[in-house]
């Protein structure tokens, strides 16, 4: 009878194949999650950058409080206005009507797959918008209703989409 001390070379190489095998499936694993990670960053940062964009426009024009509004000559460009305001008068204890000379204004523009705010270009770090983005709007009964459509992408892969709705009851200057 032999004294076995050690592996023979097919137990060897079973156990080499077996660990292989298993390194291998661990590789595709961590490349899986590394994948699912990457694509959670994207879209995390893509809400980040298209909600801010539809945010900072939606608070300019609730702030704004526009009365009018004008198409700019063309498809996805709106110019909304306000021409008067009120402003508390300390001396009369009153609120006063202010009519502006030149109304206030806040431009909207989407241009070879660019969204100008005020005429300056919105940056999207990371991502681009694309050409089915949309800014639709159209007056009924007095009421300026407002879509603006952002397309984000990242890549090829990867497109987002952004959707605002906005409306304005519009006024005359009273009288």
């Amino acid at each position: 009878m032999k004294n076995k001390k050690g592996f023979t070379l097919v137990e060897l190489l079973g156990a080499i194949v077996v660990f292989g095998i298993l390194m291998t499936l661990s590789v595709m694993v961590i490349d899986y999650f590394m994948d699912a990670n990457n694509r959670t960053n994207i879209s995390s940062q893509a809400n980040f950058e298209g909600l801010l964009a539809i945010r900072t426009i939606k608070n300019s024009m609730e702030d704004l409080e526009s009365t009018a509004y004008d198409d700019c000559g063309g498809n996805d460009c709106l110019i909304v206005e306000k021409d008067y305001g009120y402003e508390y008068n300390e001396g009369t204890n009153s609120i006063d009507l202010i009519i502006y000379d030149t109304p206030l204004e806040y431009k909207i523009e989407i241009a070879a797959d660019i969204l100008y705010i005020n005429d300056i270009e919105y940056v999207f770090e990371g991502f681009e918008l694309t050409s089915d983005s949309d800014l639709f709007f159209e007056e009924i009964d007095s009421i300026l209703y407002i879509t603006l459509t952002l397309y984000l992408t990242a890549g090829e892969e990867f497109t987002y989409e952004y959707i605002m709705t906005y409306s304005y009851q519009l006024s005359d200057v009273p009288g």
